[in-house]
């Protein structure tokens, strides 16, 4: 049975959310953790574990996801993020920092860079989402979430043995989907609200021209990280933002999904620690 981190703690944001995080403290920069959509803090647990004496490490729950859950406002699309994430840096008193995001937490990264430059000192992006729609079992998300049959099909279908086939859809490494990842994003999915905050997320745009327009005006020194086995997001959308973003520098990773952090946490911690010692 999945137990969320004894740590964890709460910030009660001016709009009245409640926004849980994980912090490991220590000397160093801060970097801020994003996690995916349809998961929480915790995909970041293994990275986090190898990074904690490096930097400052701060995971957060973005709204209507893990135990921060739905907000308010129950607007989960990317610029509302952007807001919810702007408002929890003030609300901590974070000048400048590093942010890591992976999947839609790496949309909510790079817009925060374009809406707040001044605060992000180092942007690594993993397989992140904004950049197209997706496609695999987020697509399919997507399209059942467009109709109200669709959504009342997703709510009789949700169970653990379909969040671990989702997984293993997404995921190389079929290795690292343990009984343990299948427990804690089953646990954090079907808890009260997660679902039609999904849903809602779904609705809401993935794919946003006149924002990619805009990736030139990042100046933050830029990681990418990408699996070539990614089936959400083409690893060929790596080749967009290395193109556009000025200090940018990408990495693959051979027989990986659309997971790195998860299916290569020692990898992914290595990169993005030498990435901030640059």
């Amino acid at each position: 049975m999945f137990t969320p981190s004894a740590a964890s703690k709460y910030a009660t944001l001016p709009s009245g959310a409640k926004a849980r995080y994980v912090e490991r403290p220590a000397f160093g920069p801060t970097l801020i953790l994003l996690h995916g959509g349809s998961c929480s803090l915790e995909s970041w647990d293994a990275v986090a574990d190898r990074l904690q004496d490096k930097a400052r490490i701060i995971a957060l729950d973005m709204p209507g996801h893990g135990l921060t859950g739905p907000t308010p406002q129950a607007d989960y699309s990317p610029l509302a993020m952007v807001g919810f994430l702007h408002e929890f840096v003030l609300s901590l008193g974070l000048d400048r920092f590093a942010i890591a995001g992976h999947s839609m937490g790496g949309h909510v990264a790079w817009r925060y860079a374009l809406e707040h430059p001044e605060r992000v000192s180092n942007l690594a992006l993993v397989a992140p989402g904004g950049l197209a729609d997706p496609t695999g079992v987020p697509g399919v998300g997507m399209k059942f979430s467009a109709t109200e049959e669709g959504r009342a099909a997703m709510r009789a279908a949700a169970s653990r043995e379909r969040t671990e086939t989702g997984l293993r859809a997404m995921f190389h490494v079929q290795e690292a989907v343990t009984p343990d990842v299948v427990d804690r994003n089953w646990a954090m999915a079907s808890r009260p609200g997660a679902l039609e905050a999904t849903q809602s997320r779904f609705q809401a745009p993935m794919f946003e021209p006149a924002a990619i327009m805009r990736l030139g005006e990042i100046a933050a020194p830029t990681l990418v990280i990408w699996g070539k086995d990614d089936n959400v997001f083409a690893p060929e959308l790596s080749r967009m933002l290395t193109g556009a973003i000025g200090d940018s520098r990408l990495v693959t990773y051979e027989r990986c999904g659309h997971f790195p952090h998860e299916e290569y946490p020692e990898r992914t911690a290595d990169d993005i620690a030498e990435f901030l010692r640059e």
